[in-house]
């Protein structure tokens, strides 16, 4: 994960945790020569201010 994914919890730390299963179907492929490569960004709110989302990470395998 990202290395600011620690900062997103100033106030505490996460108290639960969960499991994000994202999967995708009938992605468009938009690269000419090879077969494109997804990305999916995973954001949070801040708990301080929960309009600032913030990067958690990003997964390059779809």
């Amino acid at each position: 994960m990202d290395e600011d994914s620690q900062s997103v919890y100033s106030i505490r730390e996460p108290t639960e945790k969960i499991t994000l299963h994202i999967s995708c179907r009938k992605l468009a492929n938009l690269n000419i020569i090879t077969v494109s490569d997804p990305v999916c960004h995973i954001y949070v709110a801040s708990i301080e201010r929960p309009n600032d989302w913030k990067l958690f990470g990003k997964i390059e395998q779809i």
